[in-house]
């Protein structure tokens, strides 16, 4: 196995976002309330459901703060607010490509078809083992969960959106990544897996700040001291090269030290034929991705964040990155499989996330300019911050 010396090296893109009004991406948490129990939750309020003119004026807040391209609506479980598909249309309306992240428990045919209908682009399931499901036995091994995963992935799929998996890194189960990795590569609807490290909050009585001036928390103990075993951002690298041979793509640092890796992107391409993946081929960023991202900053006015799927535009793709400094080699190896016979061309898009960690000290380390804040007392504050955040002074201000 090739060692992996560094979580950060010249091959890896480092994402351009480092003014955060140039952050394309943000969470619009619209609900309290879940009819699941998960042991990673962060949410601190239980109950409680904004009303369509408060999220609405969420959304305003956060496009005066950020030129954003996307946008994921989370919650609790936002397949319990009643004006779902109505906020859908909203951020459609402002120009926004909308993510929806859902424990799938009410999502069927018909909720996808309305979803679908609204403008929704992404669904991301949340079906890992730190739930207690009824849609699934107690204790449930790894075959039933993906068979349910399978099933919900396709019922997003055939109302014509895209499908995604997001799973906790618990420290007590190392394999389940591995399995998470292993059903995203091979399936025919999942075209994008979310990790994200386990991370216990109860240690933590209250931050102060925002991204603007910074956070500073009030702990007791030692709130995020990583048990030994948990698997870091390198060890999912030597992992990844080791099984599958893929690099990482893209990443970025931390407020506290830029070459930090807070989120590290694999982006992967594979062909199928019947169900079984032939060509795996991880894309290695060149000047291609450098270019394209620069040119929508200066063309447009905002970087891209999702980019709707493609057969076609994926295999051009594929062509530009090999001949602008990518792997040409395994780029074209993975073109050629794409054109023959009964063979279907993927994008895979694989995202290792560390949440925001708190030290003894009270210092807060989390994403540069965190793409996963969410609009919060009017201001920006990571989401998984959020219920135990007081607002600093003064606020945030626009770019």
């Amino acid at each position: 196995m090739e060692v992996v010396k560094s979580s950060w090296d010249s091959r890896i893109w480092r994402l351009p976002w480092d003014d955060g009004g140039d952050v394309p991406h943000a969470l619009l948490d619209i609900l309290r309330g879940c009819n699941l129990r998960c042991r990673a939750c962060y949410n601190q309020a239980r109950t409680g459901t904004k009303p369509l003119d408060v999220v609405k004026a969420e959304v305003d807040g956060l496009l005066r703060l950020r030129r954003l391209q996307s946008i994921s609506i989370v919650g609790g479980e936002p397949l319990l607010h009643p004006e779902l598909c109505e906020i859908v249309r909203f951020l459609r309306h402002r120009g926004l490509r909308v993510e929806l992240f859902t424990n799938g428990l009410l999502l069927d045919y018909a909720a996808c078809a309305r979803l679908k209908e609204a403008g929704t682009d992404l669904v991301f399931l949340h079906i890992d083992s730190g739930q207690d499901r009824p849609d699934l036995p107690a204790s449930a091994a790894w075959p039933e969960r993906r068979r349910l995963i399978a099933e919900k992935a396709a019922c997003v799929t055939a109302a014509g959106m895209e499908a995604g998996l997001t799973i906790t890194a618990y420290p007590d189960r190392p394999g389940e990544v591995e399995d998470g990795v292993q059903l995203t590569l091979d399936s025919e609807d999942l075209g994008y897996l979310l990790v994200t490290r386990f991370r216990e909050h109860a240690a933590i009585v209250a931050i102060e700040g925002n991204l603007a001036a910074g956070f500073k928390a009030t702990v007791k103990g030692t709130p995020h001291a990583s048990p030994e075993n948990m698997r870091s951002h390198l060890d999912m690298q030597r992992l990844l090269l080791d099984k599958h041979a893929i690099r990482p793509f893209a990443a970025l640092g931390s407020n506290r030290d830029p070459q930090d890796a807070r989120w590290l992107s694999y982006f992967v391409g594979t062909t199928s034929r019947r169900g079984r993946r032939l060509v795996t081929q991880g894309l290695r960023a060149s000047a291609c991705e450098r270019l394209f991202s620069a040119l929508c900053r200066q063309l447009a006015g905002r970087y891209l964040f999702f980019v709707p799927w493609s057969a076609s535009r994926f295999w051009l793709h594929l062509l530009f990155n090999a001949a602008l400094g990518g792997n040409a080699r395994g780029n074209l190896r993975l073109a050629a499989s794409a054109l023959l016979p009964g063979h279907r061309l993927h994008a895979k898009r694989l995202l290792f996330q560390n949440p925001a960690e708190v030290g003894a000290s009270g210092s807060v380390t989390h994403c540069i300019n965190c793409p996963d804040a969410t609009f919060h007392q009017g201001q920006l504050i990571p989401v998984c911050l959020a219920d135990l955040c007081r607002p600093a002074s003064p606020p945030c201000t626009s770019p």
